[in-house]
């Protein structure tokens, strides 16, 4: 399990590539407040008096992913670009914390994030048995980097990966 220490550590190694720091502001919500505090202050963000420790086990975590995984469907398949890098960034966060270093490494494969990191999305569903809805016929596609239609997305949205496209 991962400690304090270790949390505050990836929030560091993440403000160089965490450009919206959604991945980076989840896990400070695994810190007890005391560590919490000054860095929701430094990012002016609201939080409680009343901060929940949250579960960090890795049944927690799964159920988070689990549920989750609904939503960044949806995303996905709506061709909604930047939510779709917030749901896979959130989901780096709680597969970091379970600690599940071949997943991580294939969603740091830039090859995996095309089509709204759908490829992804269908890994995460095989690794921890969620259910895949394979009854659609877009989603399908796009797991496997290929456009939501056969003759080519109407969105012009099913591309290479824009991280590493230098722009």
């Amino acid at each position: 399990m991962k400690t304090d220490e270790d949390i505050l550590l990836r929030i560091m190694e993440l403000e160089e590539t965490d450009l919206f720091k959604w991945e980076s502001n989840l896990l400070i919500t695994f810190l007890p407040l005391r560590l919490a505090q000054p860095l929701l202050e430094e990012r002016g963000l609201r939080y409680s008096d009343h901060w929940i420790d949250q579960d960090r086990s890795y049944g927690a975590l799964r159920e988070k992913v689990s549920g989750f995984m609904e939503t960044a469907l949806e995303v996905a398949i709506g061709h909604r670009g930047t939510k779709a890098q917030r749901s896979i960034d959130y989901l780096h966060a709680w597969i970091w914390l379970m600690e599940d270093e071949e997943m991580l490494a294939f969603m740091d494969d830039g090859d995996h994030f095309p089509q709204y990191g759908v490829p992804i999305l269908r890994e995460i569903c095989r690794r921890y048995d969620l259910p895949w809805p394979s009854d659609h016929p877009g989603l399908e596609r796009m797991s496997h980097g290929e456009s939501c239609q056969p003759d080519g997305c109407p969105f012009s949205g099913c591309m290479a990966d824009w991280r590493s496209s230098g722009g």
